[in-house]
């Protein structure tokens, strides 16, 4: 299978969901590392479920201590703007690319993004609700100069008009979402991959 854009789905916990994932064709994988969430990850946890999937690159979420780095072997690291404006040069000796997870409010905070390993790219989380046509331009003008992933804002509605007349690298899901009412556990997840396949 195939996407129409690039997709990452963050909060694994579960094997099925990955493996579905996988066979849709998402590009990459998020497993959270912050002990206090509920949905942290012990390097053994996140091992159990990608021996089992192939094709996709792994992310380790909610990097707050350079002790995570050690730790979890992963393709890709994630962590706040807060977080890597002040550890960028230990984060960036490791040499994995990275992700940096920011507000729309802080998309300009953002220090010497070009000095981050290849691949790394910023994704746009934090917001609620519809983003205005302003927001959605705004967005995109920063998108032509940064790699971006947009992490809220879409639904089944719009989000095709909306990778398809932006700058965008692609969306972000969450694979531990609360359904809407009505749905199964992760059928939004589902029906927006099915979206998102290439016929």
């Amino acid at each position: 299978m195939a996407l129409k854009t690039f997709v990452k789905v963050g909060g694994i916990s579960n094997l099925d969901v990955a493996r579905y994932c996988a066979g849709m064709g998402v590009h990459q994988l998020g497993f959270c590392v912050d002990k206090k969430s509920e949905h942290f990850m012990t390097p053994p946890m996140i091992k159990e479920i990608t021996q089992w999937i192939s094709g996709v690159e792994v992310v380790i979420e909610c990097v707050n201590t350079l002790e995570s780095l050690a730790e979890y072997s992963s393709d890709f690291i994630e962590t706040d703007i807060d977080y890597l404006n002040k550890n960028s040069s230990r984060l960036i000796e490791g040499g994995r690319p990275i992700i940096c997870t920011v507000a729309l409010s802080s998309l300009h905070d953002i220090v010497n993004f070009s000095a981050l390993p290849i691949g790394s790219y910023v994704l746009l989380e934090g917001g609620e609700g519809s983003l205005s046509d302003e927001e959605i331009k705004f967005i995109s003008d920063i998108a032509a100069e940064t790699p971006l992933v947009l992490g809220y804002g879409f639904y089944k509605d719009n989000v095709l008009n909306i990778i398809n007349n932006t700058n965008l690298k692609g969306i972000s899901l969450k694979g531990n979402n609360k359904p809407s009412a009505g749905l199964d556990e992760h059928e939004d997840l589902m029906e927006m991959l099915e979206l998102l396949s290439v016929d």
